[in-house]
């Protein structure tokens, strides 16, 4: 029931917070929207939620940490405008840092990796996260093309209304990985017989 409840309370956050900006503030969805800013924090949470399991659980380091490195990049490029700031396209250079030293990190751990991945994915919880992320890089980018919608919509065409298509169903992904990463973590990882321990890098 808990679980339910969670992820209903999300989904209408996620609902009421486009409302909000596409009816109240009428910012398009931008990049300072509360929506866009909702992304940003689900998938950061993601990414740390996954980044204490890999430093409470070494059995499971390297899965642990490539999920959590993965979230980190998403977060990074959903952020590009900011780091547009210092020069265009600046994105790509933190997000290469954080692979190349996750790579590092990831192939120290490596005997962590293949094991974990493939129990993990008969869980429901790696389910939801795997569904959000095919939701964001694959449906959301396709069905959200504008040349998609000129087709659909013709002469009646709105980008603005193409705009809350996209940013809702991309919201709609974040909340299925960070419901799926809040109940794997309060599920230990599906670890129950090592308890969390103190960080051993």
């Amino acid at each position: 029931m808990g679980e339910f409840v969670l992820l209903f309370a999300l989904l209408i956050l996620a609902n009421v917070t486009i409302f909000v900006d596409a009816t109240v503030l009428h910012n398009n969805l931008s990049e300072k929207s509360f929506s866009q800013f909702l992304q940003s924090y689900f998938i950061l949470m993601s990414s740390a939620i996954f980044a204490l399991g890999a430093a409470w659980f070494p059995f499971k380091r390297g899965y642990l940490a490539l999920v959590a490195i993965l979230f980190a990049c998403m977060f990074i490029r959903e952020n590009d405008a900011v780091f547009d700031l210092v020069w265009h396209g600046f994105w790509i250079v933190p997000a290469l840092s954080i692979l190349l030293v996750g790579g590092w990190y990831i192939a120290r751990n490596r005997h962590t990796l293949l094991e974990p991945i493939l129990s993990q994915s008969n869980g429901r919880y790696s389910a939801l996260i795997c569904a959000g992320f095919l939701i964001i890089v694959v449906f959301s980018r396709l069905f959200g093309t504008g040349s998609f919608w000129e087709a659909v919509m013709g002469s009646n065409y709105n980008p603005d209304f193409k705009s809350i298509i996209q940013e809702g169903i991309e919201l709609l992904g974040y909340v299925l990985i960070f419901h799926g990463s809040c109940m794997t973590f309060l599920g230990w990882f599906a670890d129950h017989t090592n308890l969390p321990r103190r960080f051993t890098p």
